[in-house]
């Protein structure tokens, strides 16, 4: 590429979200198809695509389903899951097929709460915290949402609650909560707890932002290089 033509890109920001059919590769050919057109039909009836232009939202198909690729906000993806999940629930066709299964769906209300603290909206966060199916995702969201907010007494007994209910199976996500809280010693010792624990959540260590404002900490390092990473990203 020609160094004027370099001088000329221009860098963007895109949130990309990723749909497969489980088990496509199994399907016949014609089951292929039919499943292929049912999952676009169902993705270009929801809003976020609908009434999305040309320069706003990429589609990409990849085999076993379809990326999209939206340039606006972090919002639309999960909103977008959030409609699919819906209308696979009314189709009573398709919610008990095995290919349409999506039990991380859940996370997409602990995703808008995420946004919604991060834009300094903590009432916005408690709402869409709410919303999420019962479990260690919603409680989760939920303690972010009021970590957000003035209530601590409150803040710290919803704190303590998901620390009891949940400190095996969540370390990390009990790290994020006192990484939101500014508390990098109680963090580093739950991303200690959750390394012991062998938590799969640490597969999204530089995906958080909380845990990325410590990524200069002498301690993050070391902590990465237990996990085998020598070099760390930028923050995003």
């Amino acid at each position: 590429m020609p160094p004027e033509s370099e001088n000329n890109l221009r860098l963007e920001i895109g949130h990309v979200l990723f749909i497969d059919l489980v088990g496509y590769s199994k399907l016949l050919i014609e089951e292929q198809k039919q499943w292929i057109r049912q999952l676009t039909d169902i993705v270009l009836a929801t809003a976020q695509v609908r009434e999305a232009t040309n320069e706003q939202l990429v589609r990409l198909l990849t085999g076993d389903g379809m990326a999209l690729v939206f340039r606006n906000s972090a919002e639309e993806p999960a909103k977008c899951v959030l409609e699919i999940t819906e209308a696979l629930h009314n189709e009573s066709e398709l919610k008990e097929k095995p290919q349409f299964r999506h039990p991380k769906a859940a996370r997409a209300h602990t995703l808008l709460a995420t946004l919604d603290v991060l834009e300094n909206n903590p009432k916005g966060a408690l709402e869409h915290a709410s919303l999420g199916q019962e479990g260690v995702f919603r409680d989760f969201a939920t303690v972010m949402a009021l970590q957000a907010g003035s209530d601590e007494p409150a803040t710290q007994a919803a704190l303590q609650a998901f620390i009891e209910k949940y400190a095996k199976d969540a370390a990390f996500q009990v790290a994020v909560l006192y990484a939101q809280q500014h508390d990098p010693d109680k963090m580093f010792q739950w991303l200690q707890a959750a390394y012991a624990n062998r938590d799969g959540a640490l597969s999204r260590l530089f995906v958080i932002p909380f845990l990325m404002d410590y990524r200069h900490d002498r301690r993050f390092a070391i902590f990465c290089r237990k996990l085998g990473i020598e070099n760390l990203p930028p923050k995003p």
